[in-house]
């Protein structure tokens, strides 16, 4: 704020020493003379003012000044009145065209800035949205990668369960070999001995006697 209020006051100075300076030039030349075309100078110096209106305020000024020359400026005889008419009309344009320029000028550098503060809002808008659709996507692929180890561990345990169940069954299949071999397949070797030695004593019983032993053995 204090380096645009000095380049301010120095526009200012500039303006009004010039302005000042080209008005006793005007009113001590004949209205023949175009010497208020010169009253572009301080309308060109205004425009570096920081203020935007400022430009707009000195041609202003300088219009009056114009008009203020037309009545005090020295009026010889031996021209024709349209000529410092033209002079002063021909001014008018030449003052207030750069004004009108650079006013479109910054017209379209404002719609330009504020079109670059929308757009920029737009890609703010678009990052958040597109970085909140990132973080879902990574949450989600994150929660797939879980789950795909979940399974695999799950699958891992299958397998190791399967191959303890197989282990188990193959080892209750020795145990119920072993007590058939050696349980049960002695008990009924025994038995047929018995029977045999059953069977000797029974050698004067009855015909049908040693036919059911026999059967039995």
């Amino acid at each position: 704020p204090m380096l645009i209020q000095i380049r301010q006051e120095i526009v200012a100075s500039g303006v009004i020493a010039l302005t000042v300076g080209l008005f006793i030039v005007d009113i001590n030349t004949p209205l023949g003379i175009a010497s208020q075309v010169l009253y572009i100078g301080p309308v060109l110096l205004a425009l570096f003012s920081p203020h935007r209106w400022f430009p707009v305020i000195v041609a202003s000024l300088v219009t009056i000044l114009t008009a203020f020359g037309t009545l005090l400026s020295p009026r010889p005889y031996d021209i024709p009145s349209w000529v410092p008419l033209a002079n002063r009309a021909f001014s008018m344009v030449v003052i207030w065209t750069p004004v009108w320029y650079f006013s479109q000028r910054r017209k379209h550098e404002e719609q330009l800035r504020q079109l670059n503060e929308e757009l920029e809002l737009r890609v703010r808008a678009r990052t958040r949205e597109l970085a909140a659709v990132n973080e879902s996507l990574v949450a989600e692929v994150s929660e797939r990668m879980r789950t795909e180890q979940s399974l695999e561990a799950s699958r891992r345990e299958l397998r190791q369960l399967a191959s303890q169940l197989l282990l188990v069954q193959e080892a209750e299949r020795r145990r119920i070999s072993r007590d058939l071999h050696d349980d049960i397949n002695q008990q009924m070797a025994l038995l047929a001995v018995d029977i045999e030695a059953l069977e000797r004593q029974l050698s004067d019983a009855p015909v049908g006697t040693l036919r059911a032993a026999r059967a039995i053995q």
